[in-house]
């Protein structure tokens, strides 16, 4: 495959990921359009990319760093209160919440193995509301409790999910 092709595969793969990251970092989102438009002229006029495709995301983050820093100096008398450390706190952010890694592997086999353990009304719940999309008062009428009640329900399950997913990792690190 062409080094044009593949580069334009992946930047339109993790182009959502970088519009998340340069939101999170430039507020208003017709900057944030315009800067991400400039992070995609970059790394789509690059000759050097990195070779593997799973350093693709953590390298395109980084031009859209570069980026966002050109932007906030070219903007100076803009009302922007960061630094590079706010900077590395969204990088890691960013990398611990990327879908491939372990990390997020581990919490979805984990989460899949917690909510094996969730039944009842719990389990149709957790279905009706996440599975099928349905609002908590829509979930309440089905199942004839109160909307509040419904979402008792949903905090308590999630609370046990959390907690159980923590424990699952905590034991695979110890």
């Amino acid at each position: 495959m062409p080094i044009e092709e593949r580069v334009s595969r992946l930047y339109l793969q993790h182009q959502s990921m970088l519009m998340e990251y340069i939101r999170a970092l430039v507020r208003d989102p017709h900057d944030a359009e315009d800067v991400l438009q400039e992070t995609g002229l970059i790394i789509l006029s690059r000759a050097k990319v990195p070779e593997q495709d799973d350093v693709f995301p953590a390298w395109a983050r980084g031009v859209a760093r570069n980026t966002v820093l050109h932007f906030w100096r070219t903007r100076k008398r803009a009302k922007v209160i960061a630094d590079s450390r706010l900077i590395d706190v969204f990088d890691q952010a960013f990398e611990e919440a990327d879908p491939e890694s372990e990390l997020m592997t581990a919490r979805r086999i984990a989460l899949a193995e917690c909510i094996k353990r969730v039944k009842g009304p719990a389990l149709s719940v957790l279905r009706m509301r996440y599975l099928q999309g349905l609002t908590c008062e829509r979930v309440a009428a089905v199942v004839k409790r109160t909307p509040v009640s419904v979402r008792v329900m949903l905090m308590r399950t999630r609370n046990a999910l959390a907690e159980c997913v923590e424990s699952k990792l905590a034991g695979e690190v110890a």
